[in-house]
Formats: structure tokens, sequence, C-alpha cells
């Protein structure tokens, strides 16, 4: 377990990365940081790379799962 949530760090970091390529999505996050914290996050891989498997295991704890969704997209025929 302790492998896989190293390996998933490093697979977000990796992501993290790689989105700094795309304009688009920078504007995006700096917005979302704005109307969400009031501030531009400008250490996500320091805090991802410092999360720990412990801090996981209590969020899952926590998580209450009387109250959750699932949405099912259905594909619609396209017209010829």
């Amino acid at each position: 377990l302790e492998n896989d949530f190293i390996r998933m760090k490093r697979t977000w970091i990796a992501s993290e990365i790689r989105l700094t390529d795309y304009e688009d999505v920078i504007a995006e996050s700096i917005f979302d940081d704005l109307i969400t914290y009031g501030k531009v996050c400008t250490n996500r891989i320091e805090i991802i790379d410092s999360l720990k498997l412990e801090e996981l295991n209590k969020i899952i704890k926590n998580i209450n799962w009387d109250n959750s969704s699932f949405i099912l997209l259905n594909p619609t025929e396209e017209n010829d």
C-alpha cells in the first residue's frame, strides 16, 4: 500500500509538471486558487510530495459515503 501511494504521488507530480506546458491550464489553476483559497498556490509539488499515507487514511475515514452520487453518461447517437 505504501509503494502504491508513493507511485500515485510521483504520477501526480509528473502530471503537475506536464500541465505547465499549457497556458490555459495554468490560468485556470490560478483562477481556481484565487477563488478557493484567496491566493495563488505556488508550491503544489512540495505539497503533494509532503503528503503522508496516514493523512490520506484519516481523510478516507472521515468521508461520509451516505451522500455520494453517481453520474452515468450515455453517448447519444449521431444523426447522419
